[in-house]
């Protein structure tokens, strides 16, 4: 009997499975696609949505944060962080700061809906964040330029001499923004697709350094004082520090509770920069081209010197306070790694890649970019096993050397920027490393196809301090580049000994096209009320792919396949803001 009633209990609790898994199954058939839990985005109930209607209302909502943006504000002062920097006239400078993950945010939405299953309804209320990643050394920049003006740093109490006579200078408090509370903020928003205002939050600053702290220093304040003039010098060449600059640069330090007489190293090195100029002289490589397939001089190599402004500033406090008067200054030689002589040794004589791009259409200011940059590439020679860096080489970006800006808006402000045209170079240096079958150790897409890159996929961004673009030179011999412009071709052609490989590129194929949707509009007050200004042509977005085969002389075979995802662009619009009844 006992096992009978075993045998029927274990009937019915099979049954009962059976049951409860075509009730599990037919639930999910009914409700699979829905959103039943109590599941909240932020502020917004989910609860019944389908996929298709959760699709929508997160590119409603997305759509919504790229038009409104996010306001900051500070005292009087508010500006809106939208998430693209757009430049007006070179698409090389517009960028994105806030990246949206509609993707990844549903599978979360769902994941959750489905990991509950048919008990969602009992579950109690469940948040979840819109995803998304924030370029925040950007954002955080952009606070500063707009911000930091308002900042009141805290001073310490000080002293100046005045008609013979040193004079205390009171300490006074201070203020700063905390940018990282508002990043911070800036996340919360986001995350719950918040548009509340963000208002920075004021810390107060404090002085080290009370007047009561140096009243007890003055004498020797004096007796440093006493020591100008002070002689600097390098080689024959002397500056002299007078009594003047001297108390100027006297100051006060805190160590372990005590305070006592110190020199302010930010005014020494002020006074150094104006010197550098004087002393510095880059290091001067031998560069050469090629003509009729001979190697010509056209610059010999000289070598460099550059004025040490930290270890000289330091030296100064040092000898000051150990009562010496001369001081040589700190300077720092760089020999040249090529010399005319070495012409011969470097294994420089013939082509081994060229790479072309066609800037036709940009704007004066753009094209003065690409000029300056490609002269001072011209002439490089990269030794064999290094890695060349493309910003290394492109050095500083500054107007002092030639660049001229163009304008972008950030925080709906139109102000200028260095570095339009220099992707151009990027994308032209990744052809012809390419072209060369070079291993290519850093390379970045742009995020948005660019007209002057077309086909798409073969292109690479650059922008100080990143993303870069790298090479290594694999040739036993040295590689001399040589860039050139044509009507408004630019072309890079690198020249070594070739060691017989061979290299092959497929057409890129161009998939997953996205179209750009609706037209964005920007309000400004640089523009008159109402009216549009067009700063951005739509374009599709997609995925696109090529193949680089590079067959080496001893039959080995490598095949990379070099992908590229752009996002879509749509047409973008200034709008001058119409004024308020308070404007």
């Amino acid at each position: 009997m006992k096992i009978k009633g075993l045998k029927i209990s274990l009937f019915f609790i099979f049954i009962l499975i059976i049951i409860f898994f075509f009730i599990f199954n037919l639930y999910q058939k009914v409700y699979g696609d829905r959103v039943i839990t109590n599941l909240w985005l932020g502020e917004y109930n989910l609860n019944g949505l389908t996929k298709k209607q959760v699709e929508r209302f997160l590119e409603e909502k997305i759509a919504e944060i790229e038009k409104r943006g996010i306001k900051i504000s500070a005292q009087d002062k508010e500006i809106v962080l939208y998430p693209v920097i757009i430049a007006l006239n070179d698409p090389d400078l517009t960028r994105r700061v806030i990246y949206f993950k509609p993707t990844e945010t549903i599978d979360e939405i769902f994941f959750v809906s489905q990991k509950l299953g048919i008990f969602r309804r009992l579950s109690g209320k469940k948040r979840i964040t819109l995803a998304f990643d924030l370029n925040e050394e950007e954002i955080l920049k952009i606070l500063k330029e707009s911000f930091s003006s308002l900042e009141k740093p805290p001073q310490n109490a000080s002293l100046r001499y005045e008609s013979g006579n040193w004079k205390i200078i009171p300490e006074e408090n201070g203020f700063s923004f905390n940018y990282q509370r508002a990043i911070s903020d800036l996340k919360e928003r986001l995350g719950n697709i918040n548009f509340k205002p963000i208002s920075l939050s004021v810390v107060l600053e404090k002085p080290e350094i009370y007047q009561k702290d140096i009243e007890i220093s003055l004498e020797e304040a004096e007796r440093i004082s006493n020591l100008a003039p002070i002689i600097l010098s390098y080689g024959k060449e002397k500056w002299t520090v007078t009594k003047e600059i001297l108390n100027q640069w006297i100051d006060f330090k805190k160590e372990n509770g005590k305070i006592s007489v110190d020199l302010n190293q930010k005014k020494i090195d002020i006074f150094l920069e104006k010197l550098a100029p004087k002393i510095n002289q880059p290091v001067q490589e031998a560069k050469f081209k090629m003509e009729n397939e001979r190697v010509i001089e056209f610059q010999v190599a000289r070598e460099g010197r550059k004025l040490e402004i930290e270890k000289s500033s330091e030296k100064i406090k040092k000898y000051i306070f150990s009562n010496i008067k001369e001081i040589e200054l700190e300077v720092t030689l760089e020999k040249p790694t090529v010399f005319v002589g070495d012409i011969n040794n470097l294994g420089i004589k013939e082509l081994v890649g060229r790479g072309e791009s066609d800037f036709k259409g940009s704007p004066k200011n753009r094209i003065n970019n690409i000029k300056v940059g490609a002269k001072i590439l011209n002439g490089i020679l990269i030794k064999p096993g290094e890695e060349f860096s493309l910003l290394k080489a492109l050095g500083e970006v500054s107007e002092k050397r030639g660049y001229l800006p163009e304008l972008v808006i950030k925080a709906n402000r139109t102000v200028p920027e260095l570095g339009g045209g220099l992707c151009q170079i990027g994308t032209t240096a990744f052809r012809v490393a390419l072209a060369a079958g070079l291993p290519i150790t850093q390379r970045t897409p742009h995020a948005f196809r660019v007209i002057y890159y077309e086909p798409a996929g073969v292109d690479a961004t650059i922008y100080q301090p990143s993303p870069d673009f790298r090479f290594i030179n694999d040739y036993q011999s040295w590689l001399l580049l040589q860039t050139k412009i044509e009507k408004t071709k630019l072309i890079f052609e690198l020249y070594g000994t070739s060691d017989g490989r061979r290299v092959e590129l497929s057409p890129p194929k161009i998939f997953n096209i996205v179209p750009p949707g609706p037209p964005k509009y920007i309000e400004t007050n640089e523009l008159p009320p109402g009216q549009k200004k067009l700063v951005e042509k739509p374009v599709a977005g997609a995925d696109t792919e090529f193949t680089q085969i590079i067959i080496y002389p001893n039959g080995e075979k490598k095949e990379i396949v070099w992908k590229s995802h752009y996002r879509p662009w749509p047409e973008v619009w200034l709008v001058g803001k119409e004024k308020t009844e308070n404007q």
